[in-house]
């Protein structure tokens, strides 16, 4: 009778780790379709920036056939919602102002697209950036609002 047991409780306890294991995956997988969900609505390169501001992005090099415009963006899951740009990303709400501060890009493109959240200009943040352009005149930034973010251009 003792193997009879033994056997009992054996297939018991790998019976509760295969429940277990099961149920695991079985919740994971739910997380997925919900997480899928989610981003099938607003798109994950809209979460930060908004379709508005990338359909500004793509119609503006439409509409003036430039070759090499960079655009600067806070997600690199945007950039591929813009083809044909030259993409820099630069996540400014995570990084500190004085990282930004110390950051120098140099050279000229021919259109320079700097997108931040409308909260960075508050903070000093947009500025920091701005400036570390430092081939371009801090003055000539052309600042448009759309949609909660600051496209600066020149």
């Amino acid at each position: 009778m003792a193997p009879f047991g033994g056997k009992a409780l054996s297939l018991i306890g790998v019976g509760a780790f295969a429940v277990y294991g099961l149920a695991s995956y079985a919740n994971g997988e739910r997380e997925l379709l919900q997480a899928r969900a989610y981003d099938s609505v607003s798109g994950t390169s809209q979460i930060i920036v908004p379709p508005a501001v990338l359909e500004y992005l793509r119609s503006q090099m439409t509409a003036n056939r430039w070759q090499r415009a960079v655009a600067v963006i806070p997600s690199p899951e945007a950039a591929i919602s813009l083809p044909h740009f030259r993409i820099i990303t630069i996540h400014v709400d995570f990084t500190p102002l004085e990282a930004i501060a110390r950051q120098r890009w140099a050279g000229r493109v021919e259109k320079l697209f700097v997108i931040v959240q409308e909260q960075m200009t508050g903070n000093g943040k947009a500025e920091a950036l701005l400036k570390s352009f430092v081939d371009y005149s801090f003055d000539e930034w052309r600042p448009i609002s759309i949609d909660g973010m600051i496209v600066y251009e020149q």
